[in-house]
């Protein structure tokens, strides 16, 4: 039997559409409201196209 090593982008692709970057805006809001923040300002770089 063949085991290989489970590379970056296995985890990457397993981790797709599971929420993931809906939970972590939403922490950052509540952080930011318990902090006092009167907003949040994102950023996204062109190379991301996934």
């Amino acid at each position: 039997m063949l085991i290989r090593k489970a590379t970056m982008d296995d985890m990457i692709s397993e981790m797709h559409n599971q929420g993931i970057g809906f939970f972590l805006m939403e922490a950052s809001k509540e952080y930011g409201i318990t902090h006092g923040a009167d907003f949040i300002r994102t950023q996204v770089f062109p190379q991301n196209t996934d």
